[in-house]
């Protein structure tokens, strides 16, 4: 089993460790501080979770048979 692993360390290189670098949504200023990194994932998320109130009247309608 070890040289399996062995094998397999040497054909695709060592582990990738780290973080990656997180911007400020100009893209330019690079955020270090704990609380601007979490900041920037909630507005991160928040941007692609909300919907417009147009997105939502575009959707068709579909009837609903209560039993």
């Amino acid at each position: 089993m070890k040289t399996f692993h062995d094998g397999l360390r040497t054909e695709h290189g060592p582990k990738a460790t780290g973080s990656t670098l997180i911007r400020s949504s100009d893209n330019f200023t690079l955020l270090t501080a704990k609380t601007g990194k979490l900041a920037r994932w909630a507005e991160h998320f928040e941007q692609r979770i909300t919907i417009s109130e147009d997105a939502i009247t575009a959707l068709p309608q579909m009837l609903v048979k209560v039993s």
